[in-house]
């Protein structure tokens, strides 16, 4: 087991990474142009799409059915993380589109989402 003090500053740096992803995040939205908007949104709109698609394909070809099915096709369904931004970051491409489409995906899935459960309950 590790010391206490260092077990408590690794948690404590360990806690902070969520809210700086989504501080730079937010420092990122703000030099977004409206064109950029366009194509996030539909980029978007194929990475929920595509992905609802591809988990229907692959379950009905693996024969995968009932909640392990509704399962797969729900993750599959989820909008772009953050931690996509921060990869787009580092290796330097395309950091503002990708900050729109994590920001207009996540917003898609609030409308989609219910609709998806809907469904699929």
């Amino acid at each position: 087991t590790l010391p206490v003090w260092l077990a408590n500053t690794t948690q404590l740096l360990g806690n902070i990474t969520i809210p700086l992803m989504l501080i730079t995040l937010g420092v990122s939205l703000g030099s977004i142009k409206t064109g950029g908007l366009r194509a996030s949104i539909g980029y978007s709109l194929i990475r929920l799409g595509g992905g609802l698609i591809f988990a229907l394909l692959v379950t009905s070809l693996m024969g995968i059915t009932g909640l392990t099915q509704k399962i797969i096709i729900l993750q599959s369904f989820m909008p772009a993380a953050v931690f996509n931004y921060l990869f787009a970051v580092h290796y330097k491409r395309s950091p503002e589109m990708t900050a729109g489409i994590v920001v207009t995906s996540t917003a898609m899935s609030f409308i989609l989402l219910p609709v998806l459960l809907a469904f699929m309950l």
